[in-house]
């Protein structure tokens, strides 16, 4: 009968987080980074390049959003923190009623007027 190896839990290994700065003249901000290829394993997966990562600052366990436009597949970054989430958000929403607090609150209660409520039926 083979003799059972035990796990030796004393030596965890941990996943390695080293921290990466983009190289000189690797800025993707008003320029592009050369064209670079990755294969869709037979798990569809993709591996992207570290020198996009680096310069995108994507780190292990961001989540990353997929969209599909046409042929291309975009992915960006979802937020990391609520400060990043405000300025993701900003400006997403345009009503141009809205343009001063005046006419947020003109508009606000011209809403309120067009409720149908109980008390305005007697």
């Amino acid at each position: 009968m083979a003799k059972k190896k035990s796990a030796d839990t004393s030596k965890a290994v941990r996943e390695a987080r080293p921290a990466y700065a983009p190289a000189a003249g690797e800025s993707h901000e008003g320029g592009w980074i050369p064209l670079m290829d990755s294969r869709l394993s037979g798990k569809n997966q993709i591996t992207i390049p570290v020198r996009m990562t680096r310069a995108l600052d994507w780190r292990p366990g961001d989540e990353i959003n997929l969209m599909v436009h046409g042929d291309l597949i975009i992915l960006s970054r979802l937020p990391r923190t609520l400060e990043e989430w405000g300025d993701h958000l900003r400006g997403s929403v345009d009503v141009p009623e809205w343009g001063s607090k005046e006419a947020i609150d003109a508009w606000v209660q011209n809403e309120r007027n067009s409720w149908e409520r109980e008390w305005d039926k007697e």
